[in-house]
């Protein structure tokens, strides 16, 4: 081959060069070293290994770290001459060729000195290769001999610029780690150390602290405790290994510290810096990214040195020193790992996915570490900060992020069979894991049960867990945000949170393999990540038929609908699908606002059951230890240190619990989602804002919700009620009171009648006095403009339709919701806008008005449930005096006594729970009767008043009422002298001839000895002032009297007429009506059984008040015969 001059346009072989030659050409080019074996091309990238311009950024002037040997002593790291076969040098600049070759690229001469730029360069890199390089510092550099002895040889020829000087140092310096050397003989003179600074940049030596070196402890990876889940990272947990090894980590470390220490150049360097300065240092930081780069795709694998192959690269060499960075020492250089993303991005070809290739091993090792961390390492965050600002890299300025686009394509990246393997198996899962909960944290639950925890402990326990992962969420947003933002990683996201809920659907059941499910600090951290989300959201933009449309992404094909059938919804579904409704794409804010509630339910329901669970627990376990500690029996105190040491780990238990769930940041963000929601469903239900009455069709947008979107936002504001009334203090929550009282006075719109009993209950739990906290939540309900003239209505509708909700155990339940019924009408009726409407309410005059209904109601109630209350005070009454009998009683034999008290403690709770409810339904009577009269005396009402009363009265003050003689009749919420006084009231309210005549007509109940007894017990226990004690004594007379009279007329009439006859109360009749059965029968009486049941009482057919006719000829006929019997 003939030998040619070297040209820009020329490939020079090495066999056909001089030595110098040679020597300056390895210097000069990166063609000629053969890559490490691939398995596809190496780098056949048709773009130019070119520098990308450094990003301005501020720096940390944090001191460089010096790379120590395995003896701990800092050691210059020197080289010996080149051996005899050239060990070509790659540097970045060149292109390869078709023969695989890697061609020069010329960077242009800089104009600045060479002096300079070898000053700056040696600064840079800590290295000095002239006399002329050597810094005025007491700093030790690394003398580079080659290099050296290349400028000494060829002078200013010795590099073309600044670009290739800093590739010739790089590369050099780089060999320095690869290959191990000897190290200094003894007195030999060695070279300056690795402290950055100088007067070039204005800072002394002594202005910089060398931190603790890396070197001084090994990688040490502690497993975590349970699979898939957060695990604990010790002290010494993520450390780099190159002590001693003149390893990848000593390079990459040298590439992370000299890119901080041109920046620091930059910042901290002479404020009349000059152009080609910077262009030097934009130079170093370009080379450090590049070279980067080739070391992390190992392009640094010499095939010609066998003997140094048993040195391993290691699948990563950059993350162990960004692990050693972000858990140790500091972050990252500003700037440096947007560089190296832009760069990638700009190395990459349809060949070659550099970003791939060099961020691939990164992620996962951020992984790892993330899966081997917990909440209780201080240095937990960094891992997330480091994932978000990856994410967040925009190379060309656009949405377009690489990192999004590589995870999204990466194999696990979607969870797959069950929701606990969406935390093993996918990248974002170990991310998502971080938990606050002891259950899910081996760290975190040590700490909770640790010997040497204290109660004052838990409080900063609380803080450092709320603290921790508020940051670690915040990061995870940013990512996730980053990857949505990203057009080509959208899509990969939705179907990864579509994902997840669909296979944690289950976690809202009651029973549920929770090997199978994700944890609960997974979907809490999700949680956060969709509500941060959503709070930028138009509702404009959120499109309500999304719910109906097949191709949703929310898994709700089995949930019930507000007021939608399954046939229904299949039917409109198919409809939509004709007129191609859902022909267009669904845009972000829809699936994202969706999304969200589906994930708060799948969230939260567990949550609040489980947190419930352990308050009910622990209750329990109290009753039990104060009865254990009133027996005092020794026999018993194994059985009592048990139960207090299983306390105290529950009460530690619900500590944490709090600790996560009463974080105030979730707390606020799911209240501020809620009144999103709120408003939005309130759109659908009234078209705009908020009016009533609503029309009898509900809208399809409105009843194609899912229940689950109602009721769980009760169960949320019910929690927060209890547990933190202050989160519901947020400006928006007038959206929820808006929603649930349109709801309530709307109860036609929801199909199911236990949703309407779950806001009425919101209501309740709101009221003063329910909660020990203070606040004013109900006024929202109170206060609004729709309340005073809809509000008391619907809830004496919903009182009276509460008899037939429908449920299992409906006849318990109905006693519950109208308990919540009261209270709120008792705090209704304090107001007076509120008042009047009631009063107004009542003077319908309609047999079947509502509030004549809500009477007969309130009758039945207070019947019930005094009697009740009252035979569950004879039983304990019983079992305590038999109990007073110590002989008697120990007599008998253990297992009766057991039962007896086992029966007891049954017939106490269900005292207090009847006493309760009898309570507030006598109290409602109360205050009702003492302004509404005319619906109490109708001759419907006025017998069953008078019944109620009379039985009562007999209760408390017949033969037997010492039977109601209990120890701590407080207990049960027993005070027979208030029940007294409130009935007596009652009779005084309602003070006529027509209740005197309903009493006197009892014949079960009344006896004049009866009230002589009441009002001698109201004398004696100064229950009533004296002038209620003579108007109770005049309606007493008053009743007699009626009685007196009632007799003489039964008398007069004697022997009643068969067809006279009522044929369900053989009395009478007074107004007789025809059923459409053919029977005749009393008005009052019908109407009092259909005030309780809409069936004809003798043929079970249904029956209104509309299709009773009067019989006026027989009531024609019934008069003339009274007429004719008194004259007789």
């Amino acid at each position: 081959m003939s030998e040619s001059p070297p040209s820009s346009s020329q490939e020079l072989s090495v066999d056909e060069c001089a030595p110098p030659q040679v020597r300056r050409r390895r210097l000069e080019r990166l063609g000629d070293l053969p890559l490490r074996a691939h398995t596809g091309p190496a780098s056949s990238s048709p773009h130019q290994h070119t520098l990308p311009p450094a990003q301005p950024g501020a720096s940390q002037s944090t001191p460089d770290i010096t790379l120590t040997s395995e003896s701990g002593k800092d050691e210059a790291m020197e080289v010996d001459p080149p051996p005899e076969k050239d060990t070509p040098i790659i540097r970045p600049g060149s292109k390869r060729t078709h023969t695989g070759e890697l061609a020069v690229t010329q960077s242009p001469q800089s104009p600045s000195t060479h002096s300079t730029v070898q000053s700056i360069v040696s600064t840079v890199f800590n290295v000095t290769f002239s006399d002329e390089t050597a810094p005025h510092s007491l700093g030790r550099f690394t003398r580079l001999p080659r290099l050296a002895a290349h400028v000494a040889e060829e002078g200013e020829k010795a590099f073309c610029g600044p670009r290739d000087l800093v590739s010739q140092v790089l590369m050099e310096r780089i060999l320095t780690f690869r290959i191990a050397m000897p190290p200094l003989e003894e007195g030999e003179e060695g070279p300056p150390g690795e402290e950055a600074g100088g007067e070039e940049e204005g800072r002394s030596s002594t202005q910089q602290a060398t931190p603790p070196s890396p070197a001084s402890v090994p990688l040490t990876l502690t497993p975590g405790s349970q699979p898939g889940g957060t695990s604990t990272v010790t002290s010494q947990a993520i450390v780099p290994r190159f002590t001693g090894q003149k390893g990848a980590e000593g390079a990459m470390a040298l590439m992370v510290d000299s890119y901080e220490r041109a920046l620091q150049m930059e910042k901290y360097g002479s404020k009349r810096g000059t152009a080609e300065r910077k262009a030097v240092l934009a130079a170093c930081k370009a080379g450090c990214v590049a070279y980067s780069d080739l070391m992390l795709r190992d392009y640094f694998d010499p095939p010609g040195l066998p003997e140094h192959k048993t040195t391993s690269w290691g699948p990563s060499p950059f993350l162990d020193y960004i692990l050693y960075l972000l858990y140790k020492v500091r972050p990252l250089p500003p700037g440096f790992l947007a560089d190296m993303v832009q760069h990638c991005q700009q190395e990459t070809s349809e060949e070659e996915d550099v970003v791939e290739g060099v961020f691939h091993n990164i992620l996962y090792g951020l992984r790892e570490a993330t899966t081997r961390s917990s909440l209780m390492d201080e240095k937990i965050c960094e891992g997330y900060f480091f994932l978000a600002e990856l994410c967040d890299m925009r190379p060309d300025g656009t949405n377009f992020r690489p990192i999004c686009q590589m995870l999204a394509n990466d194999k696990k990246w979607l969870p797959k069979d069950s929701g606990r393997r969406c935390q093993t198996d996918t990248f974002l899962g170990p991310f998502l894991s971080l938990s606050g909960f002891m259950d899910e944290s081996v760290p975190v639950r040590s700490r909770y049960v640790s010997e040497s925890y204290k109660e004052e402990d838990a409080e900063h326990l609380r803080n450092t867990i709320q603290q921790r992962l508020g940051i670690c969420r915040n990061e995870l947003f940013k990512a996730f945000h980053s990857i949505l933002r990203c057009p080509e990683s959208r899509k990969a996201a939705l179907d990864f949170i579509q994902q997840i809920l669909a296979l944690n659907t289950k976690k809202t059941r009651m029973h549920v393999d929770s090997r199978k499910v994700s944890s609960d600090g997974f979907m809490l951290n999700l949680l956060h990540v969709l509500q941060q989300l959503c709070l930028k959201i138009k509702l404009s933009t959120v499109d309500p038929l999304y719910l109906l449309s097949p191709e949703s992404r929310m898994s709700i094909a089995s949930e019930t609908r507000l007021n939608l059938s399954s046939a229904q919804l299949e039917e409109r579904q198919k409809e939509l699908v004709d007129q191609q409704i859902f022909a267009a794409p669904v845009k972000f804010p829809t699936e994202c606002f969706f999304l969200t509630a589906h994930c708060s339910y799948v969230t939260w329901t567990p949550l609040f059951r489980r947190y419930r669970q352990n308050l009910r627990e622990m209750g329990s376990l109290q009753q039990i230890i104060a009865e254990l500690e009133e027996e005092g029996s020794p026999d018993r105190a194994q059985m009592l240190e048990q139960f207090r040491n299983r306390f105290k780990q529950l009460t530690r238990k619900q500590k944490n619990s709090e600790a996560v769930i009463l974080d105030p940041d979730v707390l606020q963000h799911s209240i501020q989602y809620y009144c999103s929601l709120a408003e939005w469903m309130v759109l659908q239900a009234a078209g705009g804002p908020a009016y009533l009455p609503l029309p009898q069709k509900t809208p399809l947008t409105f009843a194609a919700i899912p229940d689950f979107f109602l009721e769980h936002m009760a169960d949320f504001v019910l929690f927060c009620t209890r547990v933190t009334p202050q989160t519901l203090e947020d400006p928006g929550f007038t959206h929820i009171a808006a929603l649930m009282l349109l709801l309530i006075c709307s109860p036609h719109y929801l199909h199911n009648p236990y949703l309407v009993s779950k806001l009425v209950e919101v209501m309740f739990i709101m009221m003063p006095g329910i909660q020990h906290r203070r606040h004013n939540l109900i006024n929202l309900f109170l206060n609004h403009p729709l309340a005073p003239k809809h509000l008391s209505a619907a809830l004496m509708r919903m009182y009276i339709n509460c008899e037939n909700m429908g449920g299992s155990n409906e006849f318990f339940d109905k006693f519950t919701v109208r308990y919540h019924v009261s209270v709120v009408m008792g705090r209704l009726w304090e107001h007076p806008e509120h008042r009047q409407a009631i009063i107004k309410e009542s003077s319908n005059s309609r047999d079947d008005a509502d509030f004549i209904r809500f009477v007969n109601m309130l009758i039945n109630d207070t019947t019930f449930l005094l009697d009740e209350s009252l035979d569950a005070l004879k039983a304990i009454h019983e079992t305590q005096e038999a109990m007073k009998d110590t002989e008697q009683w120990t007599a008998q034999p253990k297992e009766l006594r057991e039962s007896r008290v086992h029966q007891l403690r049954e017939d106490e709770r269900q005292c207090r729970s009847y006493l309760t409810l009898a309570t507030e339904t006598v109290s409602t009577f109360h205050y009702l009767s003492r302004a509404i009269k005319e619906p109490f005396l109708r001759p419907e009402m006025a017998i069953r008043v008078s019944s109620m009363l009379n039985f009562n009265l007999q209760q408390l003050c017949g033969p037997k009422c010492r039977d109601l003689k209990v120890k701590d009749p407080e207990k049960y919420g027993f005070s027979p002298k208030d029940l007294l006084d409130q009935l007596t009231d009652i009779f005084l309210h309602l003070n006529s001839a027509e209740l005197a005549r309903a009493v006197a007509t009892d014949e079960r109940s009344y006896r004049k000895e009866l009230f002589d007894t009441c009002i001698r017990l109201l004398h004696k226990n100064s229950i009533k002032s004296p002038e209620s004690i003579a108007q109770l004594e005049e309606f007493a007379a008053r009743v007699e009297q009626a009685a007196v009279d009632s007799m003489k007329e039964d008398i007069s009439y004697g022997d009643i007429p068969e067809e006279f006859r009522d044929p369900l109360m053989d009395t009478l009749m007074s107004d007789p009506v025809e059923l459409p059965s053919g029977v005749v029968i009393d008005r009052p009486v019908i109407v009092r059984h259909l005030l309780n049941s809409n069936q004809d009482p003798f043929n079970r057919q249904p029956l209104s008040l509309d299709e009773l006719k009067p019989a006026t000829e027989l009531k024609a006929r019934i008069a003339s015969w009274k007429a004719q019997k008194r004259s007789q």
